[in-house]
C-alpha cells in the first residue's frame, strides 16, 4: 500500500545511491521520474566521493550531490574518504529537513540505518527479508530483479508511477575539451573507432583478455577504423595485456581519462564491447551500440531492456568453473564460456546495420 505525500508538500528529497558508475546510471530513470512527480522539489543525491564530480551539474533533475563519509557496509575504504567527518555530515543533513529520504542502495542492512539518521519526515526503500531495521515504507528486496525496475518500484510506495525507463548520460562541453587535451598530448586523432573495455570491478565478470584481442583485431581487419582500449588506472596491466595480444594497431587509453573525458569518448564511438561494467552502462545511457558479456544472473538484474543496438552475450554457467559449486567465493571468471565468435557476430551485425543506416 502506498503512502503518497501531496506533491506540493514535498520540498526536499534525499536519495542514497552510493555505488560506482553503472550503479548510478541504472538509477537515472527513477531519479528523473521522481523529479517529474515532485515538480519544484530539490533532490540531493548522496553519492560516493569518486562520483560527485561526474554527476555535479550534469543532470537537471539532480540539484545537489553530496559525498557520503566512510560507512561500513556502504563505503568500506576509509582512505578514500579523508576529510569527510561522519558526525558533521549527518548534522548537516538533518538541518536540511528533508521531506523524503529514499534508500536505493541494496537490501538495507547498512543503508537503512544510514537513511534513518538523515532525519527525514518519511523514509522508504528496499529491505531484505533478514533485515529488521525497517524504514517507514519498505519494498521487499529480492536479488533477481532488474535494477531499473527495482528503483522505480521503490517510488510506487509513495504512489509515483514510472514515466522513464531509459538510462541517461549527458556530454558536457568540458568533457569534450578534456578529451581533446588528452588526445593532443598523445598526438592522437580519433574519427571512426570501436571502444574495448576488458575490465570489471568483479573478476568473475572478466571475459578473457585474448578473446577481446581476437574480436578487436578481426573487426579492424573487416571494418577498418581504430581500436581504443579504456579502463581505470587499476586496470592498466589488463589493458597492456590485451594490447600485447592484439595483432592489429590499438590505442591504449587505459587509465588516461576521467569519467567526463570517457563520456565524450564513448559518445562518438561506433561500438562499445566490454564486460558488465560502468563503461558499457555508460554507452547504453548515451545510446551508443554495445555488445556486453553478461553472466546469466546479472543479465536479469543489469542488462539493458532493448535489443536494437544493445546485445548481451550471455554466459549460462551457474557453478564455479574451478570447484563446480555455486557460492564458493573463488574469484575466477564465470563468463569465459562465451565464445569469441558469438561476440564477433553480434558486433558485425551492429556495425553492418549502422553503416547501412548511415
Amino acid at each position: 500500500m502506498s503512502k503518497a505525500p501531496h506533491p506540493k508538500s514535498v520540498k526536499k528529497i534525499a536519495v542514497l545511491r552510493a555505488g560506482v558508475l553503472g550503479d548510478f546510471l541504472i538509477a537515472t530513470p527513477a531519479l528523473k521520474t521522481l523529479s517529474m512527480a515532485f515538480k519544484g522539489a530539490e533532490t540531493t543525491l548522496l553519492a560516493r566521493p569518486s562520483m560527485v564530480e561526474f554527476i555535479k551539474d550534469r543532470y537537471p533533475y539532480i540539484h545537489q550531490v553530496r559525498a557520503i563519509p566512510f560507512s561500513p557496509g556502504i563505503l568500506n575504504y576509509p582512505d578514500q574518504h579523508e576529510g569527510l567527518d561522519s558526525d558533521k555530515f549527518f548534522k548537516e543533513m538533518q538541518k536540511e529537513d528533508f521531506d523524503l529520504a529514499i534508500q536505493m542502495h541494496g537490501g538495507g542492512k547498512y543503508s537503512n540505518p544510514f537513511v534513518k539518521k538523515l532525519g527525514a519526515k518519511l523514509t522508504l526503500g528496499t529491505t531484505a527479508p533478514e533485515v529488521k531495521d525497517y524504514l517507514d515504507l519498505n519494498l521487499r528486496y529480492e536479488f533477481y530483479q532488474n535494477e531499473i525496475f527495482r528503483t522505480l518500484e521503490i517510488l510506487s510506495l509513495i504512489g509515483v508511477k514510472p514515466s522513464q525507463f531509459q538510462t541517461e548520460a549527458f556530454v558536457k562541453e568540458s568533457d569534450r575539451e578534456e578529451l581533446a587535451s588528452v588526445l593532443e598530448k598523445l598526438k592522437l586523432s580519433l574519427t571512426k573507432y570501436v571502444v574495448i573495455h576488458p575490465g570489471a570491478h568483479d573478476p568473475r565478470r572478466h571475459w578473457p583478455a585474448e578473446n577481446f584481442a581476437f574480436v578487436a583485431a578481426q573487426l579492424h581487419r573487416e571494418y577498418g577504423g581504430k581500436t581504443v582500449l579504456i579502463g581505470t588506472k587499476d586496470e592498466e596491466i589488463l589493458g597492456k595485456e590485451v594490447a600485447a595480444k592484439m595483432s592489429t594497431p590499438v590505442i591504449n587509453l587505459t587509465g588516461k581519462t576521467s569519467l567526463g573525458a570517457l563520456t565524450a569518448l564513448i559518445s562518438q564511438a561506433s561500438l562499445v564491447i566490454g564486460n558488465d561494467s560502468g563503461p558499457s552502462h555508460l554507452a547504453v545511457a548515451l545510446d551508443v551500440p554495445t555488445v556486453t558479456v553478461f553472466w546469466i544472473g546479472n543479465t536479469i538484474t543489469w542488462a539493458p531492456f532493448f535489443r536494437r543496438i544493445h546485445r548481451p552475450a550471455i554466459s549460462w554457467q551457474t557453478n564455479c568453473p574451478r570447484c563446480h559449486r555455486g557460492n564458493c567465493g573463488h574469484k575466477v571468471s564465470f563468463v569465459e564460456d562465451v565464445s569469441p565468435e558469438e561476440v564477433l557476430d553480434q558486433a558485425r551485425n551492429l556495425l553492418r546495420e549502422s553503416s547501412l543506416a548511415g
